[in-house]
């Protein structure tokens, strides 16, 4: 994954330089959609000195949404930029293996912010639709998670025992998906995502320094509208 992450950084680097030197007019694009999801978390625990405290289930679907703005270059019209903001709030039951009550469900709020590389493929092109009706297209690029929480941290966690922190860490999101066009500024779609990352959250607590520092994996199956403008 690190590798991935490193080379779509690069290229998303190296092509936006390339492009500073585009004379041509862009085709604009405003993208937003719902779905849904499902959340594998690794090392799904909350830790104390190595000691697991909490110990969570390690999946979980949810329903996340976004919203993407982007454009297509019109002297390469099969490549395009995007920014890509979206929101899904994972919900992990406790197994309750620890001494004690048993908590509430985990829930994460996640914020990704994806920049984005999108490769399309313009098919039955018309005068009407001179960069194709139907578009299938992928993107991947590099994310930044926004990732909170705030929940209690064990039953046999001393006072203050809850673990309360925010985290920004780097993923990667990979994203195809096929485009319909309904009119020449209006279309739907259909997408398949996959995120991946690693949050890194911990308080202090009367019992030391509690981790949790999962890896969060997650495929979505999503549906939307998108806006052109801008048609050369």
């Amino acid at each position: 994954m690190q590798s991935l992450l490193k080379l779509s950084v690069v290229i998303l680097t190296l092509l936006f330089c390339l492009t500073q030197s585009e004379d041509a007019a862009a085709e604009w694009f405003a993208d937003a959609y719902l779905g849904g999801s499902h959340t594998s978390a690794s090392n799904n625990r909350f830790q104390i000195a190595g000691t697991t405290v909490r110990d969570l289930e390690d999946s979980d679907v949810s329903t996340p949404g976004g919203v993407r703005l982007g454009y297509w270059f019109e002297r390469y019209s099969w490549v395009g930029l995007a920014l890509d903001f979206s929101v899904f709030d994972p919900n992990f039951d406790d197994t309750a293996t620890s001494p004690g009550p048993t908590f509430e469900d985990v829930t994460l709020g996640v914020r990704p912010l994806s920049a984005l590389i999108m490769v399309r493929l313009p098919l039955r092109k018309s005068p009407e639709f001179p960069m194709g009706r139907l578009q299938p297209y992928i993107g991947v690029g590099p994310g930044l998670f926004w990732t909170t929480l705030s929940e209690p941290a064990g039953s046999t966690v001393l006072p203050p025992a809850v673990l309360e922190d925010m985290s920004l860490d780097l993923g990667i999101d990979l994203r195809a998906g096929v485009t319909a066009l309904i009119r020449s500024w209006v279309g739907i779609f259909l997408e398949y995502r996959y995120t991946q990352f690693k949050s890194t959250l911990d308080s202090e607590t009367g019992s030391g320094l509690v981790k949790y520092e999962p890896t969060l994996r997650t495929n979505y199956a999503l549906f939307g509208v998108t806006f052109r403008f801008g048609y050369p």
